[in-house]
């Protein structure tokens, strides 16, 4: 929808590329998106806007670790 519309949703529609990088300035998102495009693509997002339901649903079907907690998965 244009420019208009990520001041008017205040940038919501980047709501990963924040999280990502939440140091950027909400204007500067739409700019970090098109900088990266591989990681911010439809297929490369894919699972990530299911929604809350299925969202909660993937999440605690099975036991899941962080990557920062590989030596977790070592010990079991």
């Amino acid at each position: 929808m244009g420019e208009w519309y990520d001041w008017l949703t205040a940038f919501s529609n980047f709501h990963t590329e924040h999280h990502d990088f939440p140091d950027v300035p909400m204007w500067r998102l739409r700019e970090l998106r098109d900088l990266a495009p591989e990681f911010y693509s439809d297929e490369a997002l894919a699972g990530a806007r299911d929604g809350i339901l299925p969202t909660l649903r993937r999440c605690f079907s099975a036991r899941q670790f962080y990557a920062c907690s590989l030596e977790w998965q070592a010990e079991d």
